[in-house]
């Protein structure tokens, strides 16, 4: 049993389909998940509503349309493999200050045309 409320909402493995989407940024390193996520058009990562909203919820809500839609089963399994894979990396974490996004949002690395 955890010591505290605090100790209990510390993320940990395995995710679970009624974990906060964002454990996953916790758990495992950022470019594997940004990458992951990526592949599969789903556009959780450094959501805010990602903090509150569980997997279960997310593909809920987020059924279809231009946010991503998702079977939060397979996620979670996908997931949880990935975090095997590429734990998580303090120093892979982008700078998410206001002046760190904008940076990363002016000077985007250039991409060739698909």
């Amino acid at each position: 049993m955890p010591d505290s409320d605090e100790e209990s909402l510390e993320p940990k493995l395995p995710l679970k389909l009624d974990d906060p989407i964002s454990n996953a940024e916790m758990l495992i390193d950022f470019p594997a998940l940004q990458a992951y996520y990526r592949e599969k058009k789903i556009q959780c990562l450094l959501c805010d509503a990602a903090m509150a909203e569980t997997f279960a919820q997310g593909a809920k809500v987020h059924g279809g349309g231009k946010w991503g839609a998702f079977d939060a089963e397979q996620v979670v399994r996908d997931l949880n493999e990935l975090a095997k894979r590429h734990p998580f990396r303090k120093e892979s974490v982008p700078d998410l200050s206001l002046i760190g996004r904008l940076k990363s949002w002016l000077f985007k690395p250039k991409t060739s045309p698909s």
